[in-house]
Order: C-alpha cells, then structure tokens, then sequence
C-alpha cells in the first residue's frame, strides 16, 4: 500500500472542512431571505447555494492535489455540490485512520447521480422534451419591448427560436 503525507492529507481534509462550513452558512442565510421556494425545489435551490459557495473559493490547488491523490478533484459536482465534498473527504479521512465527518444539512442533500435526474426532469417540465435533432434546448426572455419588436422576433424565429411565448399582457 502506498504511503501518504499525513500533513498534506490533514491540509487537504481542513480545507474540505472549510467548504463545507461555507456552503451551509450560505445555504442557511439564502434560505432565511422571504423568498418562497417550492418544496419541489428546495433540495436544488440548496445545492446552488453549495455550488455558489464553492466558486467563492479558488480551489485550484486542492484540485491538484485530490487528483495527484487519485481522488475526485471537485471539478464536476454541480448537481451535487455538499455530497461531493463530503465523499472526498470521507476517503481522506479513511486514509488517515480516523474518520472524522463533516457537518451536514439539516435536510436531505442531492445524491451523486440524482442531480442530473433533477434537473433533467426539472427542463422537460419547463421547455418540453428536446427535439430528436438536437441534444441543447435554450430559453430566451425578452423585455415587452423586444418581444413586440416584429423584426427582432422574425429574425430569432428564422434562426431557429421554435416557439414564442407573449406576457398575458400581450394576448396574441
């Protein structure tokens, strides 16, 4: 078995420590604003605030070092921010031999897998099933004044805008 620099993987395992403390302060302030979420949404508002919170910091470094170890180095977790973090530093703290944990949200944490599950079924719901064509789906919104801008509209609509939808305001 190889050996590991305890000091490094001590280093490593507070630096872990650190962004988790930061996604669930940030995750508890954002969720204290008078902003309702639905439940159906929550556990990926949460995860957001996790990721939101992770970008905060330069982890370049950590980067290197998780994968020099031949650990997951963080640079794919957005679906899944908290359990990422949290993984990584389980294995870190395997290695040292005393398995320490990290704080943890009150509340469920999206799962590695579950995120993209989400967040498919969340687009699907929101701009329909993607044409058998092509894999990207994007979603523009436009001021009043640029939707009822005819030659704006004409010109998005040749391009391959498939479907626009006015403000109630503006019944067609």
């Amino acid at each position: 078995m190889r050996d590991f620099d305890e000091t490094l993987l001590r280093q490593l395992e507070d630096q872990l420590r650190v962004l988790c403390k930061d996604m669930l302060e940030l995750e508890a302030s954002l969720l204290k604003q008078p902003v309702p979420i639905h439940e159906a949404h929550r556990r990926s508002a949460r995860n957001l605030a996790h990721y939101l919170a992770l970008r905060r910091h330069d982890i370049r470094g950590l980067q290197f070092e998780l994968a020099r170890l031949g650990l997951s180095s963080l640079g794919r977790t957005e679906s899944h921010v908290l359990n990422a973090v949290q993984t990584v530093h389980h294995v870190l703290s395997a290695l040292l031999g005393d398995h320490a944990t990290l704080p943890s949200s009150s509340e469920p944490i999206v799962e590695i897998g579950e995120g993209d599950q989400i967040l498919n079924a969340n687009t699907n719901a929101l701009l329909g099933p993607a044409p058998p064509d092509r894999k990207v789906r994007i979603m523009v919104t436009m001021s009043t004044d640029a939707a009822t801008d005819y030659d704006l509209v004409r010109d998005l609509v040749r391009t391959g805008m498939a479907e626009l939808v006015l403000p109630r305001e503006h019944p067609i």
